[in-house]
């Protein structure tokens, strides 16, 4: 009798979960499903941030090795189509690079979400807040002024 509650459990516990994950895991960042693109950022060596609309023009060099692991590290995953209406502005962006091969993002201006825009490819990527956070304070740290970033 036992055995059966816990059987039970463990079956209540499985559709459970599976339930979250088919509703709230999005389709297109599982590899397989088409529309999703894998971003590859460990070429990088060298990495650029561009500022257009902050009072000064800022076309800035990231010189700190740790900031550039950490933008590869946080910039780089999977990223899909995402059909809402966002505001991206390739005025505002960072650029990955080893000399031959780069990769511009774009960080989402307006409602401040966690989402950068991969020019190149027009997709999105979803991020982390703690990874947000994270991008934001490397893109005010190289003079960076985006309202949003002060948030």
């Amino acid at each position: 009798m036992i055995n059966l509650k816990k059987m039970i459990i463990v079956v209540l516990a499985a559709l459970i979960l599976g339930f979250i994950f088919y509703w709230y895991v999005p389709w297109s960042i599982i590899e397989g499903v088409s529309g999703a693109t894998r971003i590859d950022t460990g070429f990088a060596t060298k990495a650029y941030v561009k500022d257009y609309w902050s009072k000064e023009h800022v076309d800035a060099v990231i010189t700190d090795k740790n900031d550039i692991a950490a933008l590869k590290k946080i910039l780089g995953g999977w990223a899909t189509q995402d059909g809402r209406a966002r505001m991206f502005d390739i005025d505002v962006s960072v650029t990955l690079t080893n000399g031959r091969k780069s990769i511009t993002f774009c960080p989402e201006l307006l409602e401040g979400n966690p989402v950068i825009k991969i020019y190149d490819t027009g997709k999105c990527r979803h991020i982390s807040l703690a990874q947000n956070k994270i991008l934001y304070r490397i893109l005010n740290k190289y003079g960076m002024d985006i309202p949003i970033i002060k948030k």
